[in-house]
């Protein structure tokens, strides 16, 4: 009303106290979720990272974190399983690969009860393969590859038992495939001198005890891997956008690029890892000493800082001092930035050294 001071009807009274609007128990659930997921995520990013440069170490930090006990083989299958997108697929077929005797035979057991837990049953054999193969690079060792495809091969006749009338037809038949997916998806190999389909066959003629597998089994692996090699979604991604970074079309997924580590990729990531340690321990070793001098008292230096200017008077030494000491730690970390490009690490954050 005017004059009045008063409040309009039906318009809650100014110094009336508002009431917040309360989550309630369920949305401090779901606070607590998010909390724990978040959580999670964080420590797999950190599990994947090791597990990178060692699948040991990354096995090991999984099991600080709890993921994993570490000692129950068939867990630390199931977690490889799980993780199999987070975890770098080169180190897990390492692993898988490693020798009986190694560990105490715990990788043995690994890869067993790995292979143990995928279901190949009613699936045709170089399918099998591709499900088995989604989960991991094989390894370039020969020895590798025989335990892991004679682990494939056993399992694969177990489930199938009307296919093969042995596990050793099928462990030939497998490396026959990975040798045919080479053979036809190499571009380096010429057209002329590519496997043929009465090649394929010849090739695995009596390989069960002697005695021939039907050829029409045969005949359609091979019109199956021609028009599609098995390869990582992975790997073409990858190597997609460093052809790009390259100026070359991006060559398509071959054999035993597909199939097996890449020597030359693995060279590569090896010699940027040490690039990249040998970079880091500079850094740090030259923030150590910047630090160290700057911590300096009077007694130490009567002069301790990092620029010697010459008369120690003046505004030079006021101001281009103060300007150094403030601008040399995010200094360092662009010239690391810059070093990373000159060396061809795409990726690689620069280490802070500020502070």
């Amino acid at each position: 009303a005017e004059g009045g001071g008063s409040v309009g009807e039906g318009a809650a009274p100014m110094d009336e106290p508002s009431v917040a609007p309360s989550l309630g128990s369920k949305g401090a659930d779901y606070v607590k979720i998010y909390d724990r997921k978040k959580k999670m995520k964080e420590e797999m990013d950190a599990v994947a990272l090791k597990f990178e440069e060692s699948p040991t170490k990354g096995i090991a930090y999984a099991v600080k974190c709890g993921h994993v006990t570490g000692e129950d083989p068939v867990e630390v299958a199931r977690y490889l399983l799980e993780h199999k997108d987070k975890l770098e697929k080169t180190m897990i077929g390492d692993y898988l690969g490693r020798e009986p005797e190694y560990k105490g035979g715990f990788c043995f057991k690994v890869l067993h009860a790995y292979v143990d837990i995928l279901k190949f049953k009613g699936m045709v054999f170089d399918e099998a393969i591709r499900h088995f193969l989604e989960g991991f690079r094989i390894p370039g060792e020969a020895q590798k590859i025989d335990r892991i495809m004679e682990k494939f091969a056993e399992r694969y006749c177990l489930e199938n038992p009307d296919v093969f009338s042995n596990p050793d037809g099928a462990f030939v038949l497998a490396f026959s495939i990975m040798m045919l997916q080479t053979d036809l998806h190499n571009p380096a190999i010429k057209e002329e001198r590519r496997m043929t389909k009465p090649g394929f066959i010849r090739q695995n003629e009596g390989i069960c005890d002697g005695v021939d597998l039907p050829e029409a089994m045969i005949t359609a692996i091979y019109d199956r891997i021609k028009a599609k090699p098995i390869t990582l979604k992975e790997d073409d991604a990858a190597r997609a956008v460093r052809a790009v970074g390259r100026g070359r079309p991006a060559p398509s997924a071959f054999g035993s690029l597909a199939l097996f580590s890449d020597a030359h990729d693995e060279m590569d990531r090896r010699r940027a890892a040490h690039f990249t340690k040998e970079r880091e321990a500079m850094v740090r070793d030259t923030a150590h000493v910047f630090r160290r001098r700057r911590r300096r008292g009077p007694t130490d230096d009567p002069d301790p800082s990092f620029v010697r200017v010459l008369p120690r008077t003046g505004p030079v030494r006021d101001y281009v001092r103060l300007m150094f000491d403030v601008t040399w730690g995010p200094a360092l970390s662009a010239f690391s930035t810059a070093l990373e490009s000159a060396n061809g690490i795409a990726g690689g954050g620069a280490l802070a050294a500020g502070g």
